[in-house]
């Protein structure tokens, strides 16, 4: 089932598009690449699929522009959180690490009841994989991707740092709460608002 998901298919379709798509506009039959320029834009994976479309198809599309095109496989990426580590809020930077780190150390441990505790608390003990859950988490972190110059604290990443890290109206030191308070903290900002927020009303574990 898998056979048409490989970069060769994947540019083949793009020129297959380009060389037989009839768009539903006046002269929208009549747009073929050797009538009109094609432009190819991507960004991340696609833009890494523009340069190869680019090489591989030579004369199709008239121009590519890549952003951010993604040509080196790396299967451990854990520097991708590097720059969020770092520049997030330090107490929120501070707490996170504590909760991961207690993940990674109970998954290490085989403590199977830890485990399920943890993940209680995030309101998902219906995973029954833990990595599925640890991926999960990752989500609060990708939130800063969608940062802008002009987010404000209304942002998500910020709504998530902030309740971990906001109590009784006092922001924690740089060094965090602790573990305990963020496990919480994190875990009843997952019920109350994250869940709905990623996941709407579809249940954590998908089942066909």
């Amino acid at each position: 089932s898998l056979e048409y998901l490989t970069i060769q298919q994947a540019i083949d379709d793009l020129a297959y598009f380009a060389q037989t798509a009839k768009l539903p506009m006046p002269g929208g039959d009549n747009v073929k690449p050797n009538t009109t320029p094609w432009i190819l834009i991507g960004g991340s994976y696609s833009g890494a699929l523009t340069s190869w479309t680019m090489v591989n198809k030579p004369g199709i599309f008239y121009a590519g522009w890549a952003s951010s095109g993604v040509v080196e496989a790396i299967s451990d990426f854990y520097a991708y959180f590097t720059p969020v580590r770092e520049y997030m809020p330090q107490n929120c930077s501070s707490d996170v690490q504590a909760v991961v780190a207690y993940l990674d150390q109970i998954y290490d441990e085989g403590n199977t009841t830890a485990q399920q505790i943890l993940k209680e608390a995030f309101g998902l003990s219906g995973l029954s994989h833990m990595d599925d859950f640890a991926a999960a988490l990752q989500n609060n972190l990708f939130d800063w991707q969608d940062l802008q110059p002009w987010s404000g604290p209304g942002a998500m990443f910020y709504k998530f740092c902030d309740a971990l890290e906001v109590k009784d109206g006092v922001s924690a030191p740089a060094t965090g709460w602790g573990l305990d308070h963020a496990i919480q903290a994190w875990g009843s900002f997952w019920k109350s608002t994250y869940y709905a927020h990623l996941c709407g009303d579809a249940d954590a574990e998908y089942e066909p």
